[in-house]
């Protein structure tokens, strides 16, 4: 089975048509009802069409003119382009804008260590503020913990800086916890 593939201009729009030797050429009626279509479907301005024809389907491959786009900005409580069209006092109140970021601690504490896609709030002292329980270990309890109980430790990630990030139950946290600091049980004598 051939195909015929023509190139023609319909309706200010380069269209490109495939059709298979075993039906008919469709009709420029045809064709610009189609054309028409997708303009009026899409509502943008389109720079060319490839038609492929079958038995008993169009596909219509769409590439669209690039359309200009301003950037919006919420700047002083406004939705602005830009701050060409502000007078004097609000450029004031925009060059006197603080700007809030994050500091240190608090990036520290959103980092995705696991790359899972999910900000872990590893915190400097160890583990995580919401839902799911995180332990950060050194390389010694790691080790340490790996000699105990190697299933405890399983799922752990090693970070950049050598330390291991563990995502783990609140049991498992505790029983780590109990590995690296056991409680000292004393006696008394009568």
């Amino acid at each position: 089975m051939k195909q015929i593939n023509r190139r023609i201009t319909i309706l200010d729009t380069e269209v490109e048509i495939l059709v298979p030797d075993t039906i008919p050429f469709p009709s420029e009626k045809e064709l610009n009802e189609i054309i028409a279509d997708r303009k009026k479907k899409y509502n943008v301005p389109i720079k060319k069409i490839t038609l492929s024809f079958d038995e008993e389907f169009v596909d219509a491959e769409c590439i669209f003119e690039p359309v200009p786009f301003e950037r919006i900005r919420r700047i002083t409580g406004y939705l602005v382009g830009d701050v060409e069209r502000f007078n004097n006092a609000k450029r004031a109140e925009v060059a006197d804008r603080v700007s809030h970021t994050l500091s240190t601690t608090d990036k520290m504490r959103m980092r995705d260590t696991d790359a899972d896609g999910r900000n872990d709030y590893i915190d400097t002292d160890g583990y995580t503020k919401p839902m799911d329980n995180y332990c950060k270990l050194s390389a010694a309890d790691y080790e340490k913990i790996q000699e105990r109980n190697k299933s405890l430790v399983a799922n752990c990630r090693r970070t950049a800086d050598g330390d291991y990030i563990l995502q783990c139950s609140q049991a498992v946290k505790q029983e780590i916890d109990n590995i690296l600091k056991p409680v000292l049980r004393h006696t008394v004598k009568k």
